[in-house]
C-alpha cells in the first residue's frame, strides 16, 4: 500500500496501517464497477474495520491516560462517523425493490426516496465515497495527529514505543 496524497501519517504504525486499509476500501468503492451485493459487502467490511480501528485508537487513549475533552471529542467523532455509515447501510439494505444495478443506482434511489440534494459534479456513489474520503483525511490530519502528539507527550518519541498491544483482535478479512 502506498501513502495516498493527503492522508497524514501519525507515526503510530498500527494506526497508520489501519488508515491505509480503510483508504483501500474507499478506493474499491470509488474505482471498481461493483454490483450491488459487492458494494454492500465492501461497505459492511468498511464498517467492521472502522469499528475495529476506532477501538484501537480508544485503547491507545486509555494506555496513554488521555482524558477530558480531547478524549471525549475524539470518541464523539468516531460515534458520529459509525452512525452515518450504519444509517447509509440500513438505507441500502431496506430499499423496497432491490436491484442489481450497482452502488450508483442504489444511492440515486435513496436520494429520490428521501428527497436528498444532488451534486451534479459527482455521481451518487462517488459522493458517498467522497464523504468517506473527506472524513478520513480531515480526521487523520486533525484528531489522529493530536492523538499522536498526546501519545508522544505521555510516552516519549513514537519511534521508541512498542504498540504491540494494539495488534490483537484484528477482524477477519471478508
Amino acid at each position: 500500500m502506498s501513502q495516498p496524497t493527503g492522508l497524514v501519517r501519525t507515526g503510530i504504525g498500527p494506526i497508520d496501517r489501519d488508515h491505509l486499509h480503510l483508504w483501500d476500501l474507499f478506493q474499491t468503492l470509488l474505482e471498481k464497477d461493483l454490483r450491488e451485493d459487492e458494494a454492500l459487502a465492501v461497505l459492511k467490511e468498511l464498517l467492521a474495520y472502522t469499528r475495529y480501528h476506532f477501538g484501537r485508537e480508544e485503547r491507545l487513549m486509555q494506555e496513554i491516560g488521555l482524558t477530558g475533552e480531547p478524549r471525549q471529542a475524539h470518541i464523539h467523532e468516531h460515534a458520529i462517523f459509525v452512525k452515518r455509515v450504519e444509517n447509509f447501510l440500513e438505507l441500502l439494505q431496506n430499499r423496497a425493490a432491490p436491484k442489481t444495478t450497482g452502488l450508483q443506482a442504489m444511492v440515486e434511489e435513496i436520494q429520490k426516496m428521501h428527497q436528498l440534494p444532488t451534486l451534479p459534479q459527482l455521481d451518487p456513489a462517488k459522493r458517498v465515497v467522497a464523504f468517506l474520503v473527506d472524513w478520513i483525511l480531515n480526521h487523520t490530519s486533525g484528531m489522529d495527529v493530536e492523538l499522536a502528539n498526546h501519545t508522544e507527550a505521555a510516552k516519549g518519541p513514537l519511534a521508541n514505543q512498542d504498540f504491540s498491544f494494539l495488534e490483537s483482535d484484528r477482524p477477519a478479512a471478508s
